[in-house]
């Protein structure tokens, strides 16, 4: 994958002493193989970091019509929503769902009522994911609601079933079980953020 470049003073924190964990998914195969998958992580000292982009996350724990049950046969909508408890500008998103997820549409309303639309997917592809970063940052104020909105395909009649006969799905870490998440990435709003562009290049 190609390397993510911060605006100036913004940046990822790797503790000391960290663990990096990979999640490694694989597809079927008749044959045995072997894992040559690595790594590379560059540090560019010339972004004197000061702002650490943090994540949160909407999950099936903020979801307004749950519990996260995809019946046999039925298409449900999920709609989650999390709440801006501080004034941030946020830099990414990254919605993510598995194989019979058909669409994703995720927006804020600031207070007074002002809809900012965040991203729309509105054919999911579980092989085409990943983080979105905004051309510029966006400025949401304290007590805004980021809403996430998730549909979920589990009849026959979707080519993307891994069942057949469908079967009901619930939360799991394997493909063929669903999730509900919406990572989204910020830094504490600071004065002129709103003018920030992220850069579009993207070196490997």
């Amino acid at each position: 994958a190609a390397a993510k470049y911060f605006p100036a003073n913004i940046g990822k924190q790797l503790p000391a002493g960290a663990d990096v964990l990979v999640q490694m998914h694989y597809a079927p195969s008749s044959l045995p193989e072997l894992d040559s998958s690595s790594i590379n992580i560059f540090y560019d000292r010339s972004n004197q970091v000061t702002r650490l982009e943090q994540i949160a996350q909407i999950s099936p724990l903020n979801l307004m019509n749950g519990p996260f049950v995809i019946p046999a046969n039925q298409v449900r909508t999920f709609r989650g929503r999390f709440r801006v408890p501080s004034e941030v500008s946020l830099l990414s998103i990254f919605p993510h769902s598995h194989l019979i997820g058909t669409d994703w549409k995720v927006y804020a309303v600031r207070p007074g009522n002002d809809t900012v639309n965040l991203i729309n997917i509105p054919q999911w592809d579980f092989n085409w994911q990943g983080f979105y970063y905004f051309p510029r940052l966006i400025r949401l104020p304290a007590n805004t609601w980021i809403y996430a909105e998730a549909t979920y395909d589990n009849r026959a009649s979707n080519p993307n079933n891994p069942n057949n006969p469908p079967q009901q799905i619930t939360w799991g870490e394997g493909t063929t079980d669903e999730m509900y998440l919406c990572y989204l990435g910020y830094v504490p709003y600071q004065a002129g953020d709103e003018n920030i562009a992220l850069s579009s290049e993207d070196r490997t």
